[in-house]
């Protein structure tokens, strides 16, 4: 017969991360681990659990139980037979989201129970022709007290996972959703809007799937939507010399990042402004103060891990003056991430993570007459008298040539040293 302790939300409390965590096996019952000589059994018939919510402790620095951080909290249990599963949230703090992403990535998701009121037997059984004893350890009572994210548990099965989303944590609909390929979100539900307050902004402009080279961020002619990529991934901060700096990528679907609610013609996008007028600092003072008044912000975006870097699209703010629009167009965004997590995104004029442009030409141009483009670097010819291109060349050949540069002066230099 299944019992039940405790329940748990659908979605997560205020203060969690949007995943509820699973734990399939939290411990078997009436079944020895094995642990060399010794082993330990877990009595079904006194097994149980104190009141719920329980601690969930991980990210110890051994990953193990000792100096295990508080990351969340159990909130259900199920005893099926001899399997004893559950279920709770990860805090949305650094250590909770450090659980958060090894569980994403596979690096650490075994699981280990800490029993209170506890009541056992010993045996020890102990051969003359053997060297070493065998202990067997029942605990005929036990009750969870807490549960541990460790690498090595004492139960093989015992593990937690992620449990899937329908939908990424960037998007959210009212009503009954169909999800029919990605990036696709069909809602029958008419959002109730007050009268002349909001538009229906395009659903699609926050659905633009990220393209396979890597792409400057850029806003739209027609001046309605943005997309680009906000850096490239194992590409250092151009910034930090004596250390390589690189994008992190969101343990939460950037959950602190897009949680501004915009109605959309098919359902919400939860959305992050970019911010005008001031670029960011390194204090988080700053930015409270920058994104705490509404009209720094010009472009609302949804940001999605993608595989070339973390790619943004959206659309502007209706109402955002020509001026902004115009400064903002010819400039770059730059990320503002604090332990971790991204948290601002602003207009700036050099970004830190560089997103360069495609080598082949800085102007482009279409010529009427003929059904092709021309391309050039501030020289274009007219059509026929395009002079032959040269080879292309891309930024990583130029950055090794550079390199390589560097390498022969440092080479030049000991060798004039040696003879002198």
């Amino acid at each position: 017969m299944d019992v039940q302790f405790g329940s748990v939300a659908d979605t997560a409390p205020e203060g969690f991360l949007a995943r509820r965590v699973h734990f399939t096996t939290l411990v078997v019952l009436d079944t020895p681990t094995k642990e060399g000589p010794q082993s330990r059994t877990i009595a079904s018939a006194g097994f149980g659990t104190r009141d719920l919510p329980k601690p969930i402790t991980g990210h110890a620095p051994g990953r193990g139980h000792e100096g295990a951080f508080p990351v969340g909290r159990l909130d259900q249990v199920k005893i099926a037979g001899a399997n004893v599963e559950g279920w709770g949230w990860l805090r949305n703090d650094e250590h909770g989201r450090a659980v958060f992403e090894e569980l994403v990535l596979g690096i650490v998701d075994g699981n280990s129970i800490e029993m209170v009121d506890v009541k056992y037997t010993v045996e020890v059984d102990w051969p003359d022709d053997d060297p070493m004893p065998t202990i067997d350890v029942v605990f005929t009572e036990a009750n969870i007290g807490a549960t541990t994210f460790v690498m090595k548990p004492a139960f093989g099965a015992a593990r937690g996972e992620l449990e899937e989303q329908a939908l990424t944590a960037a998007f959210a609909a009212q009503g009954d959703l169909k999800v029919t390929a990605s990036f696709e979100i069909v809602t029958d539900v008419d959002d109730e809007i007050m009268a002349g307050t909001l538009v229906d902004l395009p659903h699609d402009a926050f659905t633009v799937p990220e393209p396979d080279e890597y792409t400057p961020f850029q806003v739209s002619r027609d001046g309605k939507t943005v997309m680009g990529h906000l850096g490239r991934w194992n590409v250092p901060h151009t910034g930090f010399l004596n250390k390589r700096v690189l994008i992190p990528r969101s343990p939460t679907n950037y959950a602190s990042y897009c949680k501004r609610p915009r109605h959309t013609d098919r359902g919400k996008a939860f959305t992050g402004p970019i911010v005008a007028l001031g670029g960011h600092k390194a204090t988080a003072e700053i930015i409270n103060e920058r994104l705490a008044d509404p009209k720094y912000a010009w472009a609302d975006v949804v940001v999605m891990d993608g595989k070339i870097g973390p790619w943004v699209c959206g659309t502007v703010r209706p109402g955002t003056e020509d001026n902004v629009l115009h400064a903002a167009a010819g400039s770059g965004i730059s990320g503002h991430w604090l332990n971790g997590e991204l948290y601002a995104i602003c207009s700036v004029s050099a970004e830190g993570f560089d997103v360069p442009r495609p080598t082949g030409y800085t102007v482009e141009a279409f010529d009427e007459g003929e059904d092709h483009y021309l391309a050039a670097s501030f020289a274009l010819g007219v059509a026929g008298e395009v002079a032959e291109e040269p080879d292309p060349v891309s930024y990583d050949d130029v950055l090794a040539a550079a390199l390589a540069a560097l390498e022969d002066d440092d080479a030049d230099s000991t060798q004039a040293l040696a003879e002198a």
